[in-house]
């Protein structure tokens, strides 16, 4: 987290390395949707969602105000 109050970004990072290399699915379905979709609608936030050679990534950054009330 940085910040506080209004002004405050509460940010994570999942990374997997290491694996097979990461490609996008040729389906997209409830998980996806929980990853990006929902986690931005619920938090107002913003995903990256990056398939990459060297694994997947996903990073999520959103308002601390909004990561603490949900956490409630």
């Amino acid at each position: 987290m940085s910040g506080s109050g209004a002004d405050g970004c509460f940010e994570m990072v999942w990374e997997e390395m290491g694996g097979p290399a990461a490609s996008p699915p040729t389906y997209q379905g409830f998980g996806t949707d929980v990853l990006t979709k929902i986690m931005q609608h619920t938090l107002d936030g913003h995903v990256d969602l990056t398939y990459a050679r060297e694994g997947l990534r996903w990073h999520m950054r959103a308002p601390t105000d909004n990561a603490i009330e949900q956490g409630r």
